[in-house]
């Protein structure tokens, strides 16, 4: 979308544009479900099987299936749209949740039954967190996309804020179950809501079959230098945030005080942060900057891990922890907006569903291998674990020179 006088770069002429609050209200509510439940499922894993090994297993089984099927709903996108399909994913995911409460209730939820409905209903799952920030650069004219990644970055991290504290509180007050239906419920919300919004069709015409467009979509990555540098870097750097979102909360429990509310209240901080660093990222001109404002960024994270790390070490550990996740947080803003402004200049407008869901898709395959790797760390070393975590984000940063080209050739302006 691109008018004959862009818009002056500002948060109300964002705001201004037809069909960007109803989608900011979706991203706020289906990003909103997404924080609660990864806290959540963490926390009844523990709670009814008690085995953090488990509780990694279980997110990585949230994760994958998604993953490795994105490319055919990128395709999917490219064809019919991206609105229909957020739908059948926030009624997949309700459906889910369901399953898990009722199979509770009578008594039959076993280790299998519990990671074959996490594992199907996560099969649909790319298509609202890549449908929804693909349709960003379709609806926002180009001049705005800081701005429009800024309002992306920042609903994820106000769901940071609002997610965990909220599961963590729920889940203190009111049990699991009753967790898991709030999600169900907000999740309801965001499809019902997304259904309102004016589906943007990418600029193309079908050329084969989906399989077919699904594997174009691969080789378009494979053969974009950005996509394929980022698809590393940001492997690396997940794969070390799930080492770290699976032991958070088991250091929390270690501590005096501590429990779900704490671990909820504590990534409430990182959520805050974020949204400050957003904000930052989002008035800054990242064209051309943005190699060196992700190495940067990094580099700062992976610091920010080693003090949540040393934390048990000192007097104030839940001081010293927050500190860490606050400086975390504000760096993470700050990187997702170079980061999606770099991919999204990548890739051209007839590509953006394919390309899209395979960038994101191999960027957080990381997440769900991490998380698998957490359970046997934490095992033998908590405190370990999260300096893994914390040198797998830095070795991101030291590869992020030889794999981002200094020079990006654009397809979009």
């Amino acid at each position: 979308m691109e008018p004959g006088h862009p818009p002056a770069p500002t948060y109300r002429a964002l705001l201004a544009i037809p069909g960007v609050g109803p989608l900011a209200g979706t991203l706020l509510l289906a990003r909103l479900g997404g924080a609660m439940w990864s806290l959540a499922l963490i926390l009844f894993v523990l709670q009814r099987f008690h085995s953090p090994v488990l509780a990694g297993i279980t997110t990585f089984v949230a994760w994958m299936p998604g993953l490795l099927l994105s490319p055919l709903g990128g395709a999917l996108m490219d064809r019919v749209g991206r609105v229909r399909l957020i739908v059948l994913d926030m009624g997949v995911a309700v459906l889910g949740v369901v399953a898990i409460v009722l199979l509770s209730l009578t008594g039959a939820l076993t280790v299998p039954s519990l990671l074959l409905v996490v594992g199907a209903s996560s099969i649909t799952g790319p298509l609202t967190w890549v449908g929804t920030r693909s349709l960003i650069p379709l609806v926002v004219p180009s001049p705005l996309w800081e701005r429009g990644n800024a309002l992306d970055a920042i609903t994820a991290s106000l769901t940071m804020i609002a997610g965990p504290a909220l599961a963590g509180l729920l889940f203190a007050a009111a049990g699991g179950l009753a967790t898991l239906l709030a999600i169900g419920g907000v999740w309801l919300g965001a499809g019902l809501l997304v259904a309102t919004v004016r589906d943007v069709p990418a600029p193309r015409t079908p050329a084969g079959g989906v399989l077919r467009e699904a594997l174009e979509g691969l080789r378009y990555v494979v053969h974009n230098p950005v996509l394929r540098g980022l698809a590393v870097l940001m492997s690396l750097a997940n794969a070390g945030d799930g080492i770290f979102q699976v032991a958070l909360p088991v250091l929390f429990r270690s501590f005096p005080r501590g429990g779900s509310a704490v671990a909820g209240a504590v990534w409430s901080v990182f959520g805050v942060a974020s949204v400050l660093g957003a904000l930052a990222g989002g008035r800054m001109a990242t064209r051309g900057r943005e190699r060196r404002i992700i190495l940067a960024t990094l580099l700062m994270v992976a610091a920010a891990y080693c003090v949540v790390a040393a934390a048990p070490l000192v007097a104030l550990p839940l001081v010293a922890a927050a500190a860490g996740m606050a400086v975390a947080g504000v760096f993470v803003g700050l990187h997702d907006i170079a980061m999606f402004s770099l991919r999204q200049r990548a890739i051209e407008p007839a590509w953006l569903g394919r390309a899209m869901s395979v960038s994101m898709s191999v960027n957080a395959v990381g997440l769900p291998v991490g998380t698998a790797l957490a359970g046997p760390l934490v095992q033998v070393s908590l405190v370990g674990a999260m300096a893994a975590a914390a040198g797998v984000v830095a070795l991101a940063a030291g590869l992020c020179p030889l794999l981002l080209p200094a020079g990006v050739a654009r397809a979009r302006a």
